[in-house]
């Protein structure tokens, strides 16, 4: 997860939500549209999630499902079906605090300044900038100046469905990637990672809130009708 949670292959965790933060199919021809305002009024704050919420994610024909497994305060613990972790905030567009592969792979921990950015309340034009060290098991830390800028929002199609999404557009190390994060759904709905080797594409597939005494959890509870 990514920034945020991006989907996981087998060869390698991947930070996505994310992400983030990792990665439902929507059924033929079904599609829910929200209002610009709604957009709007849905940015002012980070998304809530609870144990039991889940996001899968599209990456090149693979689907990763991840998991809401633990929630305290501010923090979040993603884990996917392998058992890989990653640990984020609510904020889906900031990388992950730390990443865990089941594997036995190198580790990944951010250590950020301020301590929690977050790109909300999200505005147009608005320019979020933050700091980040990162340190990879076996390697020395490395230092980033990391800078997001947020656009207005305007509908867009998914496989999950179609949403207002904001478009923010990140500079992380050198790296541009650019995320469209939905409130009405509470995740990143495509992000766009330019890269020496091509522009890296995942984007949502299914999405499902966890319900509470019967009764889903505020804006859309499913991708599935």
């Amino acid at each position: 997860m990514s920034s945020g949670i991006r989907s996981c292959r087998p060869t390698a965790a991947r930070g996505a939500l994310a992400a983030g933060l990792a990665a439902a199919l929507a059924l033929a021809g079904c599609s829910v549209v929200m209002g610009s305002k709604k957009a709007v009024e849905g940015g002012q704050s980070p998304p809530v999630y609870r144990v039991g919420d889940s996001l899968t994610f599209e990456e090149q024909g693979e689907e990763t499902a991840i998991f809401v497994t633990a929630v305290e305060d501010d923090q979040l613990t993603w884990t996917d079906n392998a058992g890989n972790k990653w640990v984020t905030s609510r904020d889906p567009m900031i990388p992950p605090r730390a990443e865990m592969p089941k594997s036995g792979g190198p580790s990944v921990l951010r250590f950020f300044e301020p301590q929690s950015p977050t790109v909300f309340p999200l505005a147009p034009n608005k320019k979020v900038q933050y700091t980040v060290t990162v340190s990879r098991t076996g390697e020395q830390p490395r230092f980033e100046r990391q800078s997001c800028e947020e656009h207005a929002p305007h509908p867009l199609t998914v496989e999950a469905g179609t949403f207002d999404a904001w478009e923010i557009v990140c500079r992380r190390g050198g790296v541009r990637e650019t995320l469209y994060y939905a409130p009405a759904v509470g995740a990143v709905l495509l992000r766009q990672r330019e890269t020496p080797k091509g522009v890296e594409r995942v984007t949502l597939a299914d999405f499902h809130r966890a319900q509470t005494n019967g009764e889903a959890a505020g804006g859309a509870a499913s991708a599935k009708a």
